[in-house]
């Protein structure tokens, strides 16, 4: 899918891009060890999650929605 970069979002490591010209999706990304993590969503929210759950699965801290009880 191509996309051109269009700007921050609102949640960390979540960013806004427009793909074929018109449509907006979201990209969540994270670089961890040199390894990059990325995927595409329809909103903002969904992003945001994705880059939460793979700070947990690796062991980090999240850092957008969900938080450490």
């Amino acid at each position: 899918m191509k996309s051109v970069y269009k700007g921050k979002a609102s949640y960390r490591h979540v960013y806004i891009h427009r793909s074929q010209g018109k449509y907006i999706i979201y990209v969540g990304k994270i670089q961890i060890n040199r390894k990059v993590y990325s995927s595409y969503f329809d909103t903002e929210k969904e992003a945001a999650l994705f880059v939460d759950m793979k700070l947990i699965e690796l062991g980090k801290e999240p850092v957008n929605i969900l938080k450490r009880k």
